[in-house]
């Protein structure tokens, strides 16, 4: 009942546990294999009664943890191959994203020197209103039409606005305002705006700031005398 295996048990990573584990239970089945068939032609029951009951070599409770810890190991292998999977898509994903924003740049510009092109080959031939105007769908893009040649705004006959109105009324119409108050040598040299009430001078009835009775206040010494007769 004693067997040996005739294969060498070969393991690239030692240090795997499963790897490991895996080769010594293929070996061990192999060998259980061997032994029942020459139990079978020695004719020797091999298989145990149903009411015979011994004691397992390792309890169903550590063959429970073993099999837990399996389960976590492969669950763990599970993720992390879930999670490069998507950072490999999300890597795809950016590189999409880059080569379409660079399709829509790369039409952008196309368009924009369709429509420089146009123009300049509409002032060389001289444009007149009555001449075919830009059509958008002959350049295959989606563009608002440009201005004409040679047009500027006019101000005289552009209608301002009811907002635009009220803040021009309010604040002004621009331009510098800064020391616009500041004096100068006729303004300094003007004095018909000068009057003698307001600016602190001397009225008619001898009182400074304006008119009122010219009774003079009487003395301290005299008003004590004037209390001490009372």
């Amino acid at each position: 009942m004693v067997l040996t295996s005739a294969q060498e048990i070969v393991v690239d990573d030692p240090e795997d546990d499963i790897e490991r584990e895996l080769a010594f239970y293929n070996q061990a089945l192999a060998a259980a294999k061997e032994g029942i068939s020459r139990l079978l032609d020695a004719k020797v029951p091999w298989q145990r009664p149903l009411d015979y009951y011994a004691e397992m070599v390792k309890s169903d409770d550590h063959m429970r943890r073993v099999k837990q810890q399996l389960m976590v190991e492969h669950k763990s292998i599970a993720e992390a191959e879930e999670r490069r999977k998507q950072r490999e898509l999300k890597r795809y994903s950016k590189e999409v994203q880059a080569e379409k924003k660079k399709e829509r740049t790369q039409m952008k510009k196309q368009a924009i020197d369709e429509v420089s092109k146009w123009r300049k080959t509409r002032a060389k031939e001289g444009y007149t209103p009555d001449g075919p105007e830009y059509n958008p769908d002959n350049m295959n893009v989606n563009i608002r039409q440009p201005k004409k040649v040679g047009e500027r705004f006019d101000a005289k006959n552009h209608k301002k606005s009811q907002k635009r109105q009220y803040k021009e009324n309010k604040y002004g119409h621009g331009g510098r305002k800064k020391l616009l108050k500041q004096n100068d040598s006729k303004s300094a040299n003007d004095m018909s705006s000068f009057r003698v009430a307001v600016r602190g001078g001397v009225s008619k009835g001898g009182k400074k700031g304006g008119g009122g009775s010219s009774s003079k206040r009487p003395g301290k010494d005299a008003r004590a005398k004037a209390r001490g007769r009372k």
